[in-house]
């Protein structure tokens, strides 16, 4: 486990998976939740190379079947310190014989955590290393405390937007979505997770915050290049995700070939890419 802080936050990442798993103010209380397998097994998976489920957990590239499990392989492989100093951190990952058997790319996955006032900058650097042209999708997927019920808290997205929810059916998109209104004060209900995330494509905002009814504000999340967004948790458990994502999980009439895979990102050999959101304390 690493640790960092500055004069406001201080925050804990596990070198497996570079999992944040604590971030609160200095002597204040951790906003991400306290893992309980009866929920879920994870605080904050990093998702690499894919995000979400593939039809039949495999895919199709240059004539060969692929088996990946949902979210990727990145949150079960154990990262290297590249750096470290009081208040940052970088980790990485590169192509190795475990990663090749479910993924034939060569690539380098440079994790960056970096404290700013009270602020925890998270960046992701994809480099493809390889010759042929690499294929990937990323994501965060921090779970931050609740306490109480979920009918206590509501969403800020800093405005009113007109956009569409992209519905799921069994873990895949179903390629039908209804209209949704989100607010400066959108109010959670458990009835949006019954079966799976609340899912944005196209995302309209670059900020959204996760607010007690009567406490105010507790995290935000900001980001300015995200091709999605997902907010899921399991009715009555003591967690929210808010999740950051470049990509998102199979539709149901997939053709499973990864080129073709819808919001699928690509890199030429030797080209590099950073994705980058925000946690924000208040």
């Amino acid at each position: 486990m690493i640790s960092i802080k500055n004069d406001i936050i201080e925050a804990s990442i596990n070198e497996l998976g570079t999992e944040l798993q604590s971030l609160k103010k200095i002597n204040g209380e951790n906003v991400i939740w306290n893992k309980n397998e009866f929920y879920w097994n994870r605080y904050a998976p990093l998702l690499f190379p894919i995000v979400g489920r593939l039809i039949n957990d495999s895919y199709h590239h240059k004539g060969e079947n692929y088996f990946m499990k949902q979210h990727g392989f990145a949150r079960d492989c154990t990262f290297e310190v590249v750096s470290c100093a009081a208040d940052k951190v970088t980790f990485r990952l590169s192509a190795n014989e475990f990663t090749l058997k479910q993924y034939p790319f060569s690539f380098e996955l440079l994790q960056c955590f970096e404290l700013v006032d009270a602020t925890l900058n998270i960046s992701s650097k994809v480099k493809n290393t390889g010759e042929e042209i690499l294929y990937y999708n990323l994501g965060g997927h921090p779970g931050f405390h609740i306490d109480g019920i979920l009918g206590e808290y509501s969403l800020d997205f800093g405005g009113n937007f007109q956009t569409m929810q992209h519905l799921i059916e069994g873990n895949y998109y179903s390629n039908e979505s209804k209209p949704i209104e989100l607010t400066n004060s959108f109010q959670l209900q458990d009835s949006f997770f019954e079966k799976d995330a609340l899912v944005i494509k196209d995302v309209p905002f670059d900020k959204v915050s996760l607010v007690h009814n009567k406490k105010g504000k507790l995290v935000s999340m900001q980001c300015k290049d995200w091709t999605a967004i997902g907010f899921w948790t399991k009715i009555g458990a003591p967690f929210f995700c808010i999740e950051p994502w470049w990509g998102w999980a199979d539709h149901l009439n997939s053709s499973g070939i990864l080129y073709e895979k819808k919001g699928i990102l690509s890199l030429n050999s030797n080209e590099a890419r950073t994705h980058q959101y925000s946690i924000i304390l208040h």
